[in-house]
C-alpha cells in the first residue's frame, strides 16, 4: 500500500484482490470466547475487565489494524468503532521527527483516501452501523462542533488506538480523549519507541508532555507485540 500512495493521492480506489490479506478468516470466524482467549492479551483483558464501550483509532491509514481490531473486539465492545484519519497523509513533522525516522515521516506520507478505506471495510462485510469514519486533520476533526462525535460521552471509551507517528497530532488526540477514557481503558501507541524513543518527538514525547501536564493520569505498562509499540492501562488517580 505504501507503493500505491501516489494513486491514492490522485483519488483512485485501491482494493486488494483477496480480503484475506487484510483480515484472515482465521480471526473473523472465531467465536466470541475464542477471540478472547486466542487473539492476544488486549482482547483477553477487555473480556475479563467488563470494558464494553467505544473503540477509537487515530491514524487508520488503509485500515489493517482498524478492521482487524473491529473483528477482534466487536463481540465484547458494544459501542461504536471510530476511525479518525486525515485521509491525506501525515501533517508536517518536526525536523527531529524527520531525522529520527530516517526521513520516512514526511508530510503527506501514509496516504489512503477515504473511499478506499471504506471500500476495504465493505469488502470485509463489516457492519457499518457500528463504524463512524471521521475525516480530516485532528486540529479540525476533533472540535466539539463535529456532530459525528456526539455519542462520545465522558468515560465512554474502552480502547484508544493511537497510530499518529508525530508529537503534535498525538498530543491533540490525548487532550481530546482524556475525559472520554473510562478507568482501566486501554491505550495503544503503535510508534512508542520510534524517533529513537525521544522525549521530545513522536508519540512517546507527546505522552510525556501530556502526563507532565496531568499528574493525576497514570499509564501502566501492559503489553507489546514488537519493539516499537506499547499498550498501556489508563487510570485517573484524582
Amino acid at each position: 500500500m505504501r507503493k500505491l500512495e501516489a494513486f491514492s493521492k490522485a483519488g483512485y480506489l485501491i482494493l486488494p484482490g483477496n480480503s484475506q490479506w487484510i483480515v484472515p478468516n482465521s480471526i473473523i470466524n472465531l467465536s466470541k470466547l475464542e477471540k478472547a482467549w486466542n487473539c492476544g492479551n488486549p482482547i483477553n483483558y477487555i473480556s475479563r475487565s467488563n470494558l464494553s464501550r467505544h473503540y477509537l483509532e487515530f491514524g487508520t491509514f488503509w485500515g489493517r489494524s482498524f478492521y482487524t481490531n473491529f473483528f477482534k473486539f466487536s463481540d465484547w465492545l458494544k459501542g461504536d468503532f471510530f476511525a479518525f484519519d486525515s485521509f491525506s497523509g501525515l501533517s508536517q513533522p518536526l525536523e527531529i521527527e524527520e531525522k529520527y525516522s530516517a526521513y520516512d515521516f514526511q508530510k503527506g506520507n501514509y496516504n489512503c483516501n477515504k473511499k478506499t478505506f471504506e471500500a476495504i471495510g465493505t469488502l470485509l462485510k463489516c457492519d457499518f452501523s457500528r463504524i463512524k469514519v471521521i475525516p480530516g486533520y485532528f486540529s479540525e476533526s476533533l472540535k466539539n462542533t463535529n456532530q459525528l462525535l456526539k455519542s462520545l460521552k465522558p468515560h465512554s471509551v474502552s480502547v484508544c488506538y493511537i497510530y499518529c507517528d508525530l508529537l503534535e497530532p498525538t498530543l491533540e488526540v490525548l487532550t481530546f480523549v482524556e475525559d472520554l477514557l473510562e478507568p482501566g481503558a486501554l491505550i495503544y501507541f503503535d510508534d512508542w519507541r520510534l524517533c529513537r524513543a525521544s522525549s521530545l518527538a513522536g508519540e512517546r514525547g507527546a505522552a510525556i508532555e501530556w502526563l507532565n501536564k496531568n499528574h493525576k493520569f497514570e499509564l501502566i505498562e501492559f503489553d507489546r507485540t514488537n519493539w516499537q509499540s506499547q499498550w498501556f492501562i489508563f487510570q485517573n488517580n484524582c
